[in-house]
């Protein structure tokens, strides 16, 4: 296929494009390095220079200047990963969140349109999901989310749900649940300079580039009173977009898939494995919860096992260990 990958210098988009090559796809990749780094970029462009083009475009500019540099790239599919992404500095910048995000897939979809593209594959988040729901959370769940970062993925949802309604296109919405891990190539990663995620920060604190962690809350309705997060690995999030690139014919309209492993484990219990795992010492502070924290989050992903028989194959302990194997490798 002829794949179109918005965010592919990021750390999930550039392990996708490995992948989508290393299956013989052609793919051509968008980004303009916000949050992303063209060294993946140049990493794609070494192993796959015969398949893989790149255009360095901010998808969020006056669409015009989007459709006119496209042009010229007639995509089988498009993955949609581009997005701004960290929940703290959308709470900070929530116009900028609003703007990029929200403008970015309109433009794209519009894209698709003109270059008569019938499907899309967009990375959503379970950010969607709100405090009201009970664990685990189906597709089905109230959609309320506390976070600026979730309310930006809801409306990107429900603008790619109006625009299949209204078009010959169709469309697959994964929400992610909490991707950590690395791809198994290990050529792709990220670090605590360039992701905020709780993963990044364990192995700050483990290398004593910080003196320790804050744990958001203790007082949790929770086995430990700390929060709960469903950890999906990224060979097993990578894994689902293969297989539903095989099965898009049997996609109508927009569907909407949750990806986690279906585990749910407490801060408490991740920073436990961590040290188990890898044999060190992480050192954490109780903090006061923040607003845009669910308390519990949990995927029921039985829709997309039914759909498609992929699974979550990875426990936590392969995620503690290959994430910091990974940080002492390229460091």
């Amino acid at each position: 296929m002829n794949i179109l990958v918005t965010g592919s210098a990021g750390f999930i988009g550039a392990s996708f494009c490995y992948e989508a090559l290393g299956c013989n796809h052609k793919v051509f990749g968008i980004d303009n390095y916000s949050n992303s780094s063209k060294s993946r970029t140049d990493t794609l462009k070494m192993h796959f220079n015969e398949n893989f083009k790149f255009l360095e475009l901010n998808l969020a500019n006056d669409e015009s200047m989007t459709m006119r540099e496209l042009n010229f790239f007639k995509p089988n599919l498009i993955v949609h990963f581009a997005a701004l992404k960290s929940v703290k500095d959308a709470e900070e910048n929530p116009d900028l969140y609003w703007e990029n995000n929200i403008r970015a897939t309109t433009n794209i979809l519009n894209f698709a349109k003109q270059s008569n593209c019938s499907k899309i594959v967009f990375s959503s988040s379970a950010a969607v999901y709100g405090k009201c729901n009970l664990q685990p959370v189906n597709e089905k769940a109230v959609l309320k989310p506390e976070s600026i970062y979730g309310k930006t993925k809801l409306s990107c949802e429900n603008i790619i749900d109006d625009f299949c309604s209204e078009n010959s296109i169709d469309a697959v919405i994964f929400r992610y649940f909490n991707v950590s891990g690395c791809h198994k190539d290990k050529l792709f990663f990220e670090t605590p300079q360039t992701s905020q995620n709780i993963m990044m920060n364990i192995i700050d604190v483990a290398k004593k580039n910080k003196d320790m962690i804050s744990v958001y809350g203790d007082n949790f309705d929770t086995y430990d009173g700390s929060a709960t997060r469903d950890y999906i690995h990224m060979e097993d999030l990578l894994n689902a977009h293969l297989i539903v690139i095989d099965l898009l014919e049997e996609i109508e309209g927009c569907e909407v898939f949750n990806l986690g492993s279906e585990k749910e484990v407490s801060v408490l219990q991740l920073l436990q494995m961590f040290e188990k795992s890898n044999g060190v010492n992480v050192k954490h502070k109780i903090a006061n919860p923040r607003p845009e924290d669910l308390p519990r989050s949990l995927s029921d992903s039985s829709k997309f096992r039914s759909f498609s028989n992929w699974e979550a194959l990875k426990d936590l302990k392969e995620i503690c260990v290959d994430s910091w194997n990974l940080d002492n490798e390229i460091n």
